[in-house]
């Protein structure tokens, strides 16, 4: 999805995003991608460049894509778009180059708001550490995230009433 970001920024004409509007549009795009797959995905974007004149709303992403408004992710979406979300505001290096999940701090009308880690139940945390732990998927190169999903999508299993604080 990251390799998407510059071309659907360069590709699709609209106004200037600040930095938290692009990433919380990146964030829903994000979550479609998950929903549908990368190469339905792919599909929705090229209709989009070839279509669409202006950056289109998210409910156009939705709708090219075939998606209800109210259809609700599957547990292991919602997961995946957890762990994606951790992934592009929650990573921090210790000295080690080790990957640590850290609150996000960012300004908001020239006032510093930080936004903390979301909480991660067990079962995104055994999948998480079955799959190299939060260094590995870190590190790992955009093109290999739907790989990594997919991998996540069979180690991934609900463990309702076990919230885990992450720190």
């Amino acid at each position: 999805m990251v390799g998407k970001d510059q071309a659907i920024r360069e590709m699709i004409a609209g106004p200037l995003m600040s930095d938290e509007a692009r990433s919380f549009y990146l964030d829903r795009m994000t979550a479609i991608a998950v929903e549908i797959g990368p190469e339905a995905f792919e599909k929705v974007v090229i209709q989009i460049i070839d279509t669409c004149e202006r950056r289109p709303t998210i409910a156009t992403f939705r709708r090219l894509a075939s998606l209800r408004m109210d259809t609700p992710l599957s547990p292991v979406a919602a997961a995946w778009n957890l762990v994606v979300l951790i992934l592009r505001r929650h990573i921090d290096r210790d000295g080690n180059g080790m990957a640590v999940l850290a609150p996000k701090t960012r300004m908001v009308g020239g006032k510093a708001v930080t936004e903390p880690i979301p909480e991660i139940s067990a079962g995104v945390r055994q999948a998480v550490a079955a799959l190299g732990g939060w260094t590995a998927l870190a590190d790992c190169d955009p093109q290999w995230l739907p790989e990594r999903y997919r991998a996540f999508k069979e180690l991934f299993s609900e463990s309702p009433g076990t919230e885990l604080s992450p720190k």
